[in-house]
């Protein structure tokens, strides 16, 4: 992973080029693909690659947005018309869109873990799992020779 800071709208572009690595020649460029990072924080998906499985505070699998799935779920409440989500005194309860969530339904047969955050933010992000919205993926792009523009490169 790499985290690197920008301004936008000025520097909107993300230039990722692609080289293979040769021990006794040099090192030839596969290919390259320009990101618009401006039109991908502004869409209305967010700037984010789906809804994670697990809710991490630790960890290689650490929670990356910037907003937490209780302040995602308010956002998704907001946006279907939906009161706010109120969530119990404990944590393990949510009553959102006129349903009553409870932890223990959504961790039935799940194994708890270390590096797992609190309870109101993992039950946020179950309920938001069941909201229909895009699950975490990898995102595949095609990479493309300055030599040959038009045609994709295949590794």
């Amino acid at each position: 992973m790499y985290e690197l800071s920008c301004f936008l709208p000025q520097e909107k572009d993300l230039k990722i080029s692609v080289y293979d690595y040769d021990t006794l020649t040099r090192d030839e460029k596969v290919g390259e693909t320009i990101i618009d990072l401006e039109n991908r924080f502004l869409s209305r998906y967010g700037s984010h690659c789906g809804i994670p499985q697990q809710y991490w505070i630790s960890g290689v699998n650490t929670w990356r947005d910037q907003l937490k799935p209780t302040q995602l779920l308010q956002n998704v409440a907001r946006f279907k018309g939906y009161a706010p989500p109120v969530v119990s005194e404990n944590g393990r309860k949510i009553n959102y869109g006129g349903q009553d969530y409870t932890l223990e339904e959504a961790e039935a047969n799940k194994i708890l873990h270390q590096h797992l955050g609190p309870s109101e933010e993992r039950l946020a992000l179950h309920i938001l799992r069941t909201q229909g919205l895009v699950p975490e993926h990898v995102e595949t792009r095609t990479l493309y020779s300055t030599f040959q523009p038009n045609i994709s490169q295949v590794l």
